[in-house]
Order: structure tokens, then C-alpha cells, then sequence
């Protein structure tokens, strides 16, 4: 959030915001009337200010179905003991998985040891069943939980620091269950084990038993799963694949030159009764194998005797090393950049728990802020099918008016469960306080909504508007769809009336790697700097022409 603004501070409107995001994704109740971070009544908020409020008066108690803990057990190894035993477990399985196929006599030292006849592949077959067991019941129980499990809940989720979207939606059952099974590690899961249970449940329908055999070792794709636990392996493996089209770019180009210089080779070395230049794709296959040190493969032997190959060769291999210097500059920042990407989140998570935990001790206090966002209504439409809801977009935070010649046409579409079941329009004015003329005041002032139309629920309607009429409080109201306009006193001020009160850090920050939140700082004291300026030359210009007058 920092990222998003020059401000040091958060403003109380965008740390309201981003607590109704928090509670309309977490499925909460309340989600207009209760503050997620406590009870913040300041203007401008830092980050000590939420620290201690969550510390003090702690956030909304959030339960966990069944089906929650049991797919956080299984799927996050640190949100208990039972999880951390778990996830130890299947990885003892899949390394014993992985030895039984890389080294078989280790395999069936083991099958003595516990007293199993390795005699057709007894032990082996019994070993490959209790494997994928394990590996099906840790993958089949995460998808039949997927459907109850709030994924912005046991999951971090981006899109909460997204402030142009207008509110982050619940999913639905049948986006949990796509988002699940798309995921990474789901599919390693599923190719693992999808061909014993094909073998298991159709029998050998594959055209081989070979390669029956080699989507077997898809298996061994389970261990890659630890690979997101360790950093280093995760970045090494998102610079490899980021870095594909410039390695094939620079294959390219060495086949063009591998080529160029065996049409030259080919022309200067044929009187010489060398094999490997008896003909240009030869002699390009020669030179190619020597540009990316191919040895121990046929029909690279041959030398070069002439002195126009030996220049040609030279120059060659000289060109080979400055070809190398770009694609590893470019490979070794996408290494920095996504080191720096994959670390950053962890370490950010370490800091803000143990500011948290350990507040008193006068830890590294960040200043989180960002843009304002999207404030809205819920407005609930009843008929003969149940509850549908919408979200609507409010103009509270406008400070010019929105009066009867130019009203405010918003069309929403009215959910029930997830999916979309209709849509209304809804009218809007909006008449601000004298209070909102000042600088980043507060919304307050008359705000008059009205419904135009509801489609795609039949029957009898029945409209309720759910209005934040305070900074964390609403107003309940419910309207005649056939003369709808209604009228909502907003106000938003703080009980102090110290709306437009900025406040300033009182401690320093200790940390080099806070330099970014510095140099917005400073940023911000520049512009504001600057634009004194700029009114003193507008101020010098206007005597200047003054003066040229008299």
C-alpha cells in the first residue's frame, strides 16, 4: 500500500475501506457498521496507531468451518502441529517414493527389513499402493472441502490491495473449486496419482506398458511441491522460465552464425578431404557443436587446416564469448528482480508479526497508506426466490454537487449466492456539507438515492437500502420500488471535529530497507515545496506585467 501514495499516513477513509473489503471477503456480518482494525477515530492514521489498536482492542473474532481447519491442515504446515506433522509425513513418502525408483537395490533392502518378498515386485507393488493413498487422500480431501472454504481467507489474497475495483465479492462453490484444482500444486497432485488410479479403476488401456511407465514418473513431481517453501529454488525456477525466449533468441543466432561460417568453412576446407566439411549443413553441424561446447557426439571430428578456416574458426569462437555477455546480463536480473519479489512478501510477514507480538519494544513501525478506494451501499432486493444483493458505488466523497439537471445513472447487477440473477439502476444526488469544501475532509452532507429498475426478478419486490451514514456505522431503510427516492443524512465527521488534522511520525525509522517510505516523504515535502514556489512566480508574474503597464 505504501507504494500507492506519497502519503506518510493513512487516511481513516482508506483504512475504512480496506476493513470492508476484509469483512465482505471473509463472509462476516456487519461489514458497514463494524471497523476490522479496532476502534480508529483519527483522521490520519500510522501504522503504531493500528498496531496498538489491534493489540488493545484486537479485530473480529473470525470462526473457521470444519472444513476450513481441515483444508489449513493440509494444505499450510504451520497453522498447527497437526499440519507441520502432515506435511513431514507425505514428504517422507514422496523422498521414499523417489529413492524406490532411482535406487532399486536400496528399495529392496529395505523390503527385507520389514519382512516383505521383493519376488515379483511384491514389496514394490505394495509400497506404490500405500503411496498413492496418501498422496490421493492428502488431494481428494482438499477437494471436497474446497467448495466450504473461503479461499481470501486461508489464502493471501492480491486483490485486496487493489483499490480500483469497486468491492472484492465472495467466490462462489464453483469458483473454489476451479480456483483449487488450477492451482500449482493441485495439479502436480493430480498428474501424480491420475495414472495408477486409470491403470486401477480401466485397466491397461494405454497404448504400452512403457508408457504407461513414464506417466508413472509424473509422481515424481511431488517433490517440486517443497520447492515453494524454499526461496531459492522457487526463484531459480521463475528465472529459468522467465528467461525461455531469450535463451531461444540466442539459439537462434547461433545457428545463423553456425551457418554463415560453415558456408565459409565448407568453401575454404573442401580440398582437404575432411569429412565433417564435405558439405554445409556438415560443416554449419560442426561449428554449431563448437559454439555451445557439444563434444562426445558424432560427426564433430575434423580439424581445420587452411589459414582462411583458422581465421574464420577464430573469429568464430572469438564472437562465440561476447554472444554470452548480453543473454547473462539479462538472466541475472531477472534473478535480482525476482529474488527480491519472492523474499519481499515473507519478510514483510515476519516484520508486521513481530511488531505485533513485540510492540513495546519499539520495532520497526511502518506507515502503510493508500488511495481512498470505492465506498458503497448494499442495497437487498426481496422477492419469491429469496435475497438478491447489489453493491452500489456511492459519490459521497465528491466535493462539487450532483444535482437534478445531471444526475448520477448506475446500473449494478443484483447477486444471490455468488452468481449474477439481475441487475437495477439506481439514481443518485448528492449535495455535500460546507465541511467538505476543506482539503481531504470527510464525506458529510444529503445524499438522495432512488431505484429506476430491477430486471431479472419476478414477482413481488421488496428494496433495502444499508446506507454508512457514519464513518463506521449505517443507516437501514426500506422503500417502495414504485416511489423509491430517498433521502440519507450523511456524516462522517469525527468526534473531535478534527477532520483535516494530518499526523506526523514521531518515531524515526531505524531500518534501511524503509528507504522507500523515506524518499516518498520526501517527495511529498518537495511537491509541496515546489508548488509554494510556483504561486510566488504566478505572484512575481502578475507585478512584473503590472509594472510593464505603468
Amino acid at each position: 500500500l505504501a507504494a500507492k501514495t506519497l502519503r506518510k499516513d493513512l487516511p481513516l477513509l482508506a483504512l475504512r475501506n480496506m476493513s470492508l473489503k476484509l469483512m465482505q471477503a471473509f463472509g462476516m456480518p456487519g461489514a458497514l457498521e463494524v471497523n476490522f482494525f479496532g476502534n480508529l477515530q483519527k483522521p490520519f492514521c500510522t501504522w503504531s496507531d493500528i498496531q496498538d489498536e489491534l493489540i488493545n482492542s484486537g479485530h473480529p473474532t473470525i470462526e473457521l468451518s470444519q472444513a476450513e481447519r481441515l483444508y489449513r491442515t493440509l494444505s499450510n504446515e504451520e497453522s498447527s502441529l497437526l499440519a507441520k506433522g502432515w506435511f513431514h509425513f507425505v514428504m517422507i513418502v514422496t523422498v521414499l517414493n523417489l529413492t524406490k525408483i532411482m535406487w532399486p537395490p536400496l528399495a529392496e533392502r529395505m523390503c527385507d527389513v520389514v519382512g516383505l518378498s521383493h519376488v515379483d515386485d511384491h514389496c514394490s507393488n505394495v509400497f506404490n499402493t500405500f503411496c498413492i493413498i496418501v498422496f490421493s487422500v492428502d488431494y481428494f480431501t482438499k477437494l471436497c472441502c474446497a467448495p466450504f472454504v473461503r479461499m481470501e481467507l486461508v489464502e493471501a489474497h492480491k486483490n485486496f490491495f487493489c483499490t480500483e475495483d469497486l468491492v472484492l465479492k465472495p467466490m462462489s462453490p464453483a469458483a473454489r473449486v476451479w480456483h483449487f484444482v488450477t492451482q500449482g500444486d493441485a495439479m502436480v497432485d493430480l498428474v501424480a496419482i491420475m495414472p495408477w488410479w486409470m491403470d486401477f479403476l480401466v485397466g491397461n488401456f494405454l497404448p504400452g506398458a512403457s508408457f504407461l511407465r513414464v506417466i508413472r514418473l509424473a509422481r515424481l513431481m511431488r517433490i517440486f511441491k517443497s520447492a515453494k517453501y524454499l526461496d531459492m529454488v522457487q526463484v531459480l525456477g521463475l528465472t529459468l522460465w522467465k528467461s525461455i525466449i531469450m535463451v531461444a533468441y540466442l539459439f537462434i543466432l547461433i545457428m545463423v552464425i553456425a551457418l554463415i561460417a560453415g558456408c565459409l568453412l565448407q568453401q575454404f576446407e573442401e580440398d582437404m578431404q575432411e569429412e565433417a566439411f564435405q558439405s554445409v549443413p556438415g560443416a554449419g553441424y560442426w561449428i554449431f557443436s563448437r559454439l555451445i561446447s557439444m563434444k562426445d557426439t558424432p560427426y564433430v571430428s575434423g580439424k581445420v587446416q587452411t589459414q582462411s578456416g583458422i581465421v574464420v574458426l577464430a573469429a568464430t569462437l572469438t564472437l562465440k564469448g561476447a554472444m554470452w555477455i548480453v543473454p547473462i546480463a539479462h538472466i541475472k536480473q531477472i534473478f535480482s528482480k525476482e529474488y527480491s519479489y519472492v523474499t519481499h512478501e515473507r519478510e514483510l510477514r515476519m516484520q508486521v508479526r513481530e511488531q505485533v507480538l513485540d510492540a513495546m519494544d519499539g520495532g520497526d513501525h511502518k506507515l502503510l497508506s493508500s488511495p481512498n478506494g470505492v465506498t458503497c451501499a448494499v442495497l437487498s432486493v426481496s422477492s419469491g426466490s429469496g435475497v438478491a444483493k447489489a453493491r452500489v458505488p456511492l459519490p459521497i466523497q465528491r466535493q462539487e454537487p450532483v444535482t437534478q439537471r445531471s444526475p448520477l445513472l448506475v446500473t449494478v447487477s443484483l447477486d444471490r449466492h455468488g452468481s449474477k440473477v439481475g441487475e437495477t439502476t439506481v439514481r443518485m444526488l448528492w449535495m455535500p456539507g460546507a465541511e467538505m469544501q476543506e482539503e481531504d475532509a470527510l464525506p458529510c452532507g444529503i445524499l438522495t438515492l432512488a431505484i429506476l429498475e430491477v430486471k431479472g426478478l419476478p414477482g413481488t419486490l421488496t428494496a433495502t437500502w444499508e446506507v454508512p451514514n457514519k464513518l463506521f456505522g449505517c443507516i437501514t431503510q426500506v422503500v417502495n420500488l414504485e416511489n423509491s427516492e430517498t433521502r440519507f443524512p450523511i456524516s462522517w465527521q469525527c468526534e473531535d471535529g478534527q477532520s483535516t488534522v494530518k499526523r506526523e511520525v514521531v518515531q524515526p525509522y531505524p531500518l534501511v530497507k524503509d528507504f522507500q517510505v523515506k524518499v516518498m516523504s520526501l517527495l511529498h515535502e518537495q511537491a509541496d515545496k515546489l508548488r509554494e514556489q510556483q504561486d510566488m512566480l504566478v505572484q512575481q508574474g502578475r507585478q512584473v506585467t503590472r509594472l510593464s503597464k505603468h
